[in-house]
């Protein structure tokens, strides 16, 4: 359950494979940069050598890195028990503090991702309120693929600031065939502002998560736009 492999189009990734790894590894690097980069922040190297992949899914921290970007990513979770296994789409598996849709006797054995279409650009932000080591606050994850002047897929996903992983699908339509402008993008950052529901707790208040939703959101939308173009 140790590996990261290709199979055609997807990517698939087994549950114990370390945070580590999957943030070094060129396979992972090259087709989904952003999950690379996230890893890379869970903790530090210490705790990277030995959580896994599997592991930071199932504990369903809502103060975590990779969960977001794999919503952007629409990734799917294969568990399996003695009764069988079945596929979870990532929208599905978080369902609250510390809660995922696992049964009592299921485990993950793969988690499976979709390589990125010619085109696409992924970017990740989070801020921590302490240290760089810590947990974030707020993070956001963004995928976009752009033509020309014209957006022409959008997902973007809020961590950290929320329970669950959180996208708001009509918000990302608003940017379909459109050129992601300034006003664009302060509106899509207003909505996942106002539209989420944000923690209260040491790492920030909810007021304060808000106001980091709007500018990580900005910004990230702001510097995938211009690397797409």
């Amino acid at each position: 359950l140790d590996f990261v492999r290709e199979e055609e189009s997807t990517l698939v990734f087994g549950p114990l494979v370390s945070l580590q790894r999957v943030s070094r590894l060129p396979l992972v690097r090259e087709h989904v940069p952003a999950l690379a980069t996230a890893c890379a922040h869970v903790g530090n190297i210490r705790v990277r050598h030995q959580a896994t992949l599997g592991g930071n899914l199932a504990e369903a921290d809502y103060a975590s890195d990779p969960p977001t970007v794999f919503a952007v990513l629409d990734a799917t979770i294969r568990a399996e028990s003695a009764r069988g296994s079945r596929d979870i789409p990532i929208g599905e598996f978080f369902q609250g503090f510390y809660a995922t849709a696992l049964e009592p006797d299921e485990v993950i054995t793969a988690v499976r991702v979709a390589k990125l279409p010619p085109g696409t650009v992924m970017g990740y932000r989070r801020f921590t309120t302490r240290s760089v080591k810590d947990r974030p606050c707020a993070n956001v994850a963004v995928r976009l693929r752009r033509e020309g002047d014209h957006c022409v897929e959008l997902r973007v996903a809020v961590g950290a600031a929320c329970e669950v992983p959180t996208r708001f699908p009509e918000a990302e339509s608003w940017a379909v065939g459109q050129p992601l402008t300034p006003e664009l993008i302060q509106e899509i950052a207003a909505h996942y502002a106002e539209h989420i529901e944000p923690i209260d707790d040491v790492r920030g208040s909810a007021w304060y998560r808000r106001h980091l939703v709007r500018v990580l959101v900005k910004r990230t939308l702001e510097e995938v736009w211009h690397a797409a173009g």
